[in-house]
């Protein structure tokens, strides 16, 4: 019995030493844990800096019956107690239209989402350039709508402008042009991919101090396509007859002029398809 004490007296001991060694180990090396913690912060800070921020944006319709006042589920109350689910079959038509590819094709053509600008960030992270935030807007005079291009353009004083660094697609095959063409807005250029213009916007400033602005014109197509995957149509519950639509964008103010066109887009075919 007196062995049994003894060796578990032992034990403990041996333990209590084995953690103020660790203990011991752990304070000599001190300044490690500082740097791991520093490093650790300073990396996480930098991928905050390049990466692009993600705003959402999100909005509610209600959809409603064309009888005045009533909404499609109070309407078809009567049929659904029967078994009919057909204000149900109806809200879900009207989440798809705000959802098609034809919706969202017509959004796209009205704010010109196929055309993005952008500014240098930090280290390789771009900015994007939207509504009072632009200062020039650019007119393609000869590119079609599902034709790809970009350039980079200088703002200089007195409206003076220089473009460079054009970019095109011909036959599958990418074309490249450093030629610097020079003009001033509201003039017709003459570039490798056509005649452009440029206009400047309500906030054009001759102080720009935002330095290279780079344009890029996707395919009307493609950008439809990438719209349709950032644009979330459902029901707010599941006896509801109002649609929660929601959005994710780089640019706030241009996330909400795309759920604002796409509501009256949805009404004036909602408007057309009655009067047929």
């Amino acid at each position: 019995m007196e062995n049994t004490q003894n060796t578990n007296v032992h034990l403990i001991e041996e333990e209590t030493l084995n953690i103020r060694e660790l203990i011991d180990r752990c304070l000599s090396h001190w300044w490690w844990f500082v740097v791991s913690i520093l490093l650790t912060v300073f990396v996480a800070i930098i991928y905050l800096k390049i990466t692009p921020p993600t705003y959402s944006r999100q909005a509610t319709v209600v959809i409603k019956d064309q009888r005045k006042g009533g909404s499609i589920g109070s309407a078809m109350d009567g049929l659904a107690d029967f078994g009919f689910v057909t204000s149900r079959i109806n809200v879900d038509n009207e989440i798809v239209s705000f959802t098609s590819p034809a919706t969202l094709l017509e959004v796209s053509r009205r704010l010109e989402l196929d055309k993005n600008y952008s500014v240098d960030g930090f280290l390789t992270r771009q900015d994007v350039l939207y509504g009072t935030s632009l200062p020039v807007k650019v007119q393609l005079l000869d590119v079609k709508e599902n034709e790809g291009v970009s350039f980079t353009i200088k703002l200089g004083k007195d409206q003076k402008i220089t473009l460079t660094n054009f970019l095109w697609i011909v036959n599958g095959e990418e074309q490249e042009s450093k030629q610097l063409l020079q003009g001033k807005l509201g003039e017709t250029l003459s570039s490798p991919i056509g005649r452009i213009i440029l206009t400047p916007t309500t906030y054009y400033t001759e102080d720009w101090e935002l330095g290279d602005i780079y344009f890029q014109k996707s395919s009307l197509h493609s950008t439809m396509a990438r719209y349709t995957s950032r644009v979330t149509a459902a029901l707010t519950s599941k006896q509801s007859t109002a649609i929660n639509l929601s959005i994710q964008d780089a640019s706030i103010q241009r996330a909400e002029d795309v759920l604002n066109t796409l509501i009256a887009v949805y009404n004036e075919e909602w408007v057309r398809d009655k009067n047929q």
